[in-house]
């Protein structure tokens, strides 16, 4: 048999060079200590008489391991002949190592071994990264399960990929055993044989016919070749090399004199450990970062490494670096860009800013980032990992782990890794100013990065670029988007007793001065925050209720620096004035094509009310089962003035643009259902002021489509509840009167007498004039009750309008011209008949001539 022979070649220069390894033994020169060197538990074997490597181990042990060494991993070939002499179990079985890191047995050897025998009788390929082990071939199953093993394993490594042959010894061909990929390690320091053995078969193992050949990496010992400090306990350790950070627990690290120990061992990329201490390190202090031991990826350890460094406290990212300058919320349908939610940041702080960390807030949920730079100007795009292939054509990318952020609106936010905020934006889907785009594949994008307003509406608009949005580069929006339009007062509200809020269109980030109508002496004024669409005014005295004054701002500016000379709004201080002057006056409760659902609300007296605190309820049947609407941000209601609440004031206000639109109001009014429901106005107490119970049925007979058509209130002094009081908006006004009087309105006269009718010749045709008939009653006491028909000339019964009804003192009767069966009233003479009775006797009786026509 041929002697043992062991040529490791390999070229120092250059590292990415491969050399060519070879071993050799066939154990003809009975000795392991030259040709090639073998260790570790070398006295646990001998070279038996038929020139065999064979286990003669103490009984009482469990592994015995020899290891040689060997560069060998690359497009390389192992050969071995095995012989046991029992059947292989799970106690009794042999780990050939291919490649590893050590020669002997721990915790940190590392590599990759062929397992022979255990619970399948099998041959199968391992990966060992410390003490996590994995199957990479599982082998053919009882190939091994015979009293006696006789067998040639070969094990071929190429090209990423991994073969195992096996035969019986002297077979001419080789039998496939499997195969698979792998590319954790990349070099190798030892081969190695061992052996989990009992006692009874401490000396069955056998051996022959050793072959290793293939490429080397050149294996040089990792070292450190510099160390970063990202936060003021934490270091980056970075090597010349991949290492194996599952080698490497905190006790085997240990940082200066004081021997601390890291909490945390993190890995970034291959080559550098992130370690993270309990407390903080000393800026300009002296340290040495010490490793009892490093193995790196090509299976070569060190030991005893260290590495002298000066601690620096790092810079922290502040206030006015960086910027949220994209928000891609609702990115389907997609107009070419990935279909992935992201956001972007920019780096505007004019330096390069390294080894930062941010924490990233989306409504309630905050998250860490990995550790990034950023140039000055550069942008960052932050996204979910599966994102993260497809937008690295756009620019700078990392994978986050980025929540949902709400297609309607949300506060997003960053901060550095003190949990200081940078920048904060409160969005809202007007925020786009374009309804279309709002609805999906177009992003938020800021329009000025050098405006002090980067947290507010007027500087951030949909973007302007046609695949949605411009991740990783300077926004298009400053391109197209130019702001000319000094700022405007919407309405200034009482904020306390001695307070006012004054609401601009748009940030103002400054002002001249305020100055208040009838010599109300004003003390501080200020915007909110430094930069808000708000200005806090207080005044020197309490402010009188139920007046109202003019409030003047001059030199309002915005962000885009566009100023007023001078702006005005009317301030109405509220009264006291009981809630029951606030009525229900017109209702759209199923929507039309061109008209939105709405509510309308009458101020019925000389007061200033405010409503804010108040709510509407809408339900069917139970109103605990009801929506209900909470009212806010609303101004007072002037006397006798109308308010609207809808939730589509752009669509009423195209629909009705004779409307007072500064009283029309966009608020999430509930869905009212389109057949029947209720509606009821709350004080801020919870009581009911006012209640409505409509139905399609209260709607105009002769209207064959009531979409859109509002129900109008008749009258003041008759209760809502009275289905009687409303009646279908005419057909002269578009069939709705929003914030105007109502078309059907009929205003009660004064009179001493017991009834009134204002027309007694009416044409119940729905065009708004003389519609119905109306009966207004004056009762001069209580307890009196009605009986009204209307009669024919020959005395028949046509309609009954009261019978024997106990009314108010201020009550009305309405004919609309219907017959008592349903039918319509043929156009004619008819006899009003109208009873008043007291106690049953006759108390008023009258007859009145009435007219029904049709023009």
């Amino acid at each position: 048999m041929k002697g043992c022979q062991f040529f490791p070649l390999f070229v120092a220069v250059l590292k990415i060079s491969l050399a060519t390894a070879q071993i050799s033994d066939d154990f003809d020169d009975q000795n392991l200590n030259q040709n090639p060197l073998w260790l570790g538990d070398t006295s646990a074997f001998i070279v038996n008489d038929q020139m065999q490597l064979q286990l003669q181990a103490p009984p009482d042990g469990e592994v015995a391991s020899i290891f040689t060494a060997n560069e060998a991993l690359e497009n390389s070939t192992w050969q071995l002949d095995v012989f046991l002499d029992f059947n292989p179990s799970s106690n009794n079985y042999l780990d050939w190592y291919l490649a590893s890191n050590q020669p002997s047995v721990s915790e940190q050897l590392s590599g990759y071994f062929v397992r022979v025998g255990n619970f399948e009788d099998e041959i199968s390929l391992y990966r060992k990264n410390g003490n996590d082990v994995e199957e990479i071939i599982d082998g053919v199953d009882d190939v091994l399960d015979q009293n006696l093993v006789e067998i040639s394993i070969r094990v071929v490594h190429e090209n990423e990929n991994w073969t195992i042959d096996y035969k019986s010894i002297g077979a001419p061909s080789w039998t496939s055993g499997g195969s698979s990929t792998d590319t954790t390690f990349s070099g190798s320091s030892y081969s190695g044989l061992m052996c989990h053995y009992t006692s009874t078969r401490a000396d069955k193992f056998r051996f022959d016919n050793l072959i290793v050949s293939g490429e080397a990496r050149p294996n040089n010992a990792p070292v450190i070749s510099r160390i970063d400090f990202p936060a003021a306990n934490q270091l980056n350790c970075t090597f010349d090399q991949p290492v194996l950070a599952s080698l490497l627990q905190p006790d085997i690290i240990a940082l200066g004199a004081e021997d601390i120990h890291p909490i945390e061992i993190d890995i970034l990329g291959e080559s550098t450990l992130i370690l993270r201490f309990e407390e903080s390190l000393v800026d300009q202090k002296q340290y040495t970062l010490a490793f009892a031991s490093v193995t790196s990826k090509n299976l070569v350890q060190t030991e005893n490494l260290s590495y002298h460094f000066t601690f620096e406290k790092p810079y922290i990212v502040q206030k006015g670096d960086l910027l949220i300058t994209e928000i891609m919320a609702d990115p389907i349908p997609g107009n070419g860009l990935p279909e992935y939610e992201y956001l972007e940041i920019a780096n505007i702080s004019g330096k390069a800013i390294n080894y930062q960390k941010l924490l990233i807030t989306v409504k309630d949920n905050t998250f860490e980032t990995p550790v990034f730079d950023l140039l000055p100007g550069e942008h960052l795009i932050l996204v979910e990992s599966e994102a993260v292939e497809e937008f690295e054509m756009y620019g700078k990318c990392i994978a986050v782990g980025l929540p949902a952020i709400v297609n309607d609106g949300s506060i997003v936010a960053i901060s550095n890794i003190e949990n200081q905020m940078l920048h904060k934006v409160e969005f809202e889907k007007s925020w786009y100013r374009d309804n279309e785009k709002a609805q999906g594949g177009y992003a938020l994008e800021l329009i000025d990065t050098s405006s002090v307003c980067h947290e507010h509406a007027g500087n951030w608009i949909a973007s302007f670029e046609a695949e949605g949005g411009s991740p990783g580069m300077p926004n298009t929006a400053n391109q197209f988007y130019s702001d000319t339009k000094a700022p405007v007062i919407q309405f200034a509200e009482q904020s306390s007793s001695n307070g006012i809020t004054i609401r601009f269109d748009e940030a103002v980030s400054s002002f001249g001065r305020v100055f208040i109508q009838n010599e109300l002496q004003t003390g501080t004024a200020f915007i909110q925050n430094g930069i808000s669409d708000l200005i806090f005014v207080e005044t020197l005295d309490s402010l009188p209720k139920n007046q109202a004054f003019q409030v003047s701002v001059t030199k309002p500016e915005d962000c885009f620096h566009n100023r007023n000379k001078k702006d005005s709004t009317l301030l109405v201080i509220p009264s006291n004035l009981h809630d029951d002057f606030v009525l229900l006056s017109e209702i759209v409760f199923n929507a039309g094509l061109s008209t939105p659902e709405y509510l309308e609300l009458y101020n019925n007296s000389n007061a200033y009310i405010d409503i804010n605190g108040w709510e509407i309820l809408v339900y069917q049947d139970d109103a605990s089962d009801g929506k209900t609407l909470f009212l806010e941000q609303l101004p007072p209601i002037y006397p006798h003035t109308f308010i609207v609440v809808t939730s589509d004031r752009e669509k009423l206000i195209k629909a009705f643009p004779h409307a007072f639109q500064e009283y029309i109001f966009e608020i999430n009014l509930p869905n009212l259902w389109d057949d029947y429901g209720s509606v009821e106005l709350r004080n801020e107490e919870g009581i009911t002021i006012e209640k409505l119970n409509y139905s399609e049925e209260m709607h105009h007979y002769r209207l064959e489509d009531t979409d859109g058509v509002a129900l109008e209130r008749i009258s003041w002094g008759t209760e809502a509840e009275d289905k009687t009081n409303w009646v279908s908006a005419a057909y002269s006004v578009q069939f709705g009167t929003p914030t105007l009087p109502n078309s059907q309105q009929v205003v009660q006269k004064n009179s001493e007498q017991l009834f009134y009718i204002e027309h007694r010749s009416f044409s119940p045709d729905h065009d708004g004039y003389r519609d119905f008939l109306k009966i207004d009653l004056i009762l001069p006491k209580s307890g009196l009750t009605v009986h009204a028909e209307i009669l024919d000339f020959h005395g028949e019964l046509v309609q009954s309008l009261a019978q024997d009804a106990i009314l108010g003192p201020e009550s009305h009767l309405i004919w609309d011209g219907l017959r008592i069966d349903g039918g319509v009233a043929s156009p004619g003479n008819y006899l009003l008949y109208l009873e008043i009775l007291e106690n049953g006797k006759p108390f008023y009786v009258n007859r009145e001539k009435i007219v029904l026509y049709y023009p």
